[in-house]
């Protein structure tokens, strides 16, 4: 039996399914602990200072939720891309998102609390970690 690349990606998927079913693995995308992304209000503005009292960022409600958590990273998401974008709304829209780094490496739950109820933040979400297996099973959908 000769098997196209459409067949062998089905089947891949379909090997998956069924070992995350029996356990084996798990299948949708895993919390990283210790890891937030943070998506402020559009047009709200965040300037990020580093040094060894922690992260600060010159906004009083923020910087008392960042340190009462442990924050040890604030970056933005899209870092220097932000800037090969020559549409200005793509731009605003892409320097509001942040990765969060913090001490608990257990739970991202109270953070996401703290952070969700701050009026400047948009959406605050654990990141997440797609499983080798969908990784692969991903690539191979594109490449077909």
């Amino acid at each position: 039996m000769r098997l196209n690349k459409s067949s062998l990606a089905v089947l891949v998927a379909l090997g998956a399914l069924t070992l995350a079913n029996q356990g084996a693995l798990a299948v949708g995308p895993i919390p990283i602990p210790g890891e937030v992304l943070v998506s402020f209000q559009l047009g709200q503005r965040v300037q990020v200072n580093k040094n060894t009292d922690g992260v600060h960022t010159g906004i009083t409600a923020l910087d008392v939720v960042l340190d009462r958590h442990g924050v040890t990273d604030l970056e933005s998401a899209f870092g220097a891309n932000v800037d090969k974008f020559a549409d200005p709304a793509t731009r605003a829209d892409l320097v509001r998102h942040y990765l969060v780094r913090h001490d608990n490496k257990v739970s991202n739950d109270a953070l996401i609390a703290d952070l969700t109820g701050l009026d400047m933040v948009a959406s605050a979400e654990s990141n997440l970690l797609l499983p080798p297996v969908l990784q692969k099973v991903a690539l191979l959908q594109v490449k077909l």
